[in-house]
């Protein structure tokens, strides 16, 4: 329990920025997934990545995520079917089949987290929407292939289809 001096939570810092650059999202984002490996290497999953748990310091870009609240035991072979985190960054499989993967459950909610980053908002905003909306990406900013590649997928709606965590930081956005 450590405080840690100069910095905001993510959501205040894109609220005041109205959203944040590639540039600046890719700094965040890559430090971000480094993290989660870390936690994946300890079994952690922390299941409730948004914004309000990721501390930044506004001078260097340097994170820190925080609340592990919601975590649970990670483990590749099984089906949770208790989620405890924020909704509009949960996964739509658990909405259909009731159950999710901690890969399934990861790569969504960093996809949600990066849009948001990108745009200012998350694309989803209910249970229903999850479910059923196709992911739409504004006119402003626009955002190269690469970027709306590794979002698309991160937010595929089938977990199958969707990039296995430890691909992402070799995704060729992230070089």
């Amino acid at each position: 329990m450590n405080k840690i001096p100069n910095v905001t939570d993510l959501f205040d810092y894109i609220s005041v920025k109205k959203h944040l650059s590639e540039e600046t999202s890719k700094i965040i984002f890559k430090q971000l997934i480094t993290i989660i490996l870390h936690c994946k290497t300890k079994k952690i999953l922390h299941n409730d990545i948004k914004d309000e748990n990721i501390l930044i310091n506004p001078n260097n870009l340097e994170i820190t995520l925080i609340d592990f609240g919601a975590a649970q035991i990670w483990n590749n072979n099984y089906n949770y079917t208790y989620y405890s985190g924020t909704l509009v960054y949960c996964c739509p499989e658990f909405f259909l089949t009731g159950h999710y993967t901690a890969n399934g459950i990861t790569v969504w909610s960093l996809g949600i987290l990066l849009y948001n980053m990108l745009y200012g908002n998350i694309p989803f905003h209910s249970i229903n929407e999850i479910k059923k909306k196709h992911l739409h990406f504004p006119t402003h900013p626009i955002l190269t292939f690469s970027c709306k590649s590794l979002l698309f997928q991160c937010l595929s709606k089938n977990e199958t289809s969707r990039i296995p965590l430890e691909q992402i930081k070799f995704h060729p956005w992230l070089q």
